[in-house]
């Protein structure tokens, strides 16, 4: 494992924690395709631990563009029992997830495209430096394609 964070707003502050998890390398897990980021959401408000999985599985089974699958776990770490998690894939732009092209890999060629957090890459209005990107172009280019998240 490379990396594990918390992540969420309102879920971040109950006891029950959610994580991102980055792997190293690519792994397919629980045959939903081979990514390095997945997420573990704590379940805390569901208590009766199906609505969010029966909710992505429904909408997965409707064949919505993207629904990240899930599989329920029990999160146990050096023999501590740490509850019942939901092990999803993350929402990325990915061939395996979202696929579609990427703003970041396939710039617009006349767009001056400076990214960061706030003004001159500071913090601004309670942001966390690199939380968020945009670009800034000097002109309105007539066509800006690619893949957007929303």
């Amino acid at each position: 494992m490379k990396d594990i964070k918390g992540c969420g707003n309102t879920t971040w502050a109950a006891k029950k924690k959610p994580y991102n998890i980055k792997f190293d390398k690519n792994f397919n897990l629980y045959d939903m395709g081979a990514a390095k980021k997945w997420r573990l959401l704590a379940n805390f408000y569901d208590k009766s631990l199906t609505r969010n999985a029966l909710s992505y599985n429904f909408a997965y089974k409707l064949n919505f563009a993207f629904t990240p699958q899930c599989h329920p776990v029990d999160l146990v770490v050096k023999g501590n029992f740490f509850g019942n998690y939901l092990f999803c894939e993350r929402v990325e732009i990915h061939k395996e997830r979202v696929n579609i092209r990427s703003l970041d890999h396939d710039p617009v060629e006349d767009a001056n495209r400076p990214m960061g957090t706030g003004v001159d890459g500071e913090v601004q209005d309670g942001t966390v430096l690199g939380s968020r990107k945009w670009y800034d172009y000097e002109e309105s280019p007539e066509d800006v394609t690619g893949g957007y998240i929303i």
